[in-house]
């Protein structure tokens, strides 16, 4: 078999037309399946980032969950703040 160098052309790596010097001609189409992860989050007093763990390439979807019933609430009536 011998080899031949060719040219990829196209719109994108994934999709395109493979075309050699001989005339040769192939059509090139590739599927890519891309895994993306669900992640559930509850609040904290601290900023977090929410990436994808390994092995994922992306987040499908990030749940926020309702701040825990233990958590403290501040409630401030106009003169007073209370911590609850």
């Amino acid at each position: 078999m011998a080899n031949i160098t060719g040219r990829l052309s196209g719109v994108s790596g994934l999709h395109g037309a493979i075309t050699a010097p001989q005339g040769l001609s192939a059509k090139l189409s590739n599927n890519v399946f891309i895994r993306t992860q669900i992640k559930v989050v509850t609040p904290t007093d601290e900023a977090q980032e929410v990436i994808p763990d390994a092995g994922y390439a992306g987040l499908s979807r990030v749940i926020v969950e309702k701040v825990p019933d233990s958590y403290g609430h501040i409630v401030y009536n106009g003169s007073t703040l209370l911590v609850m």
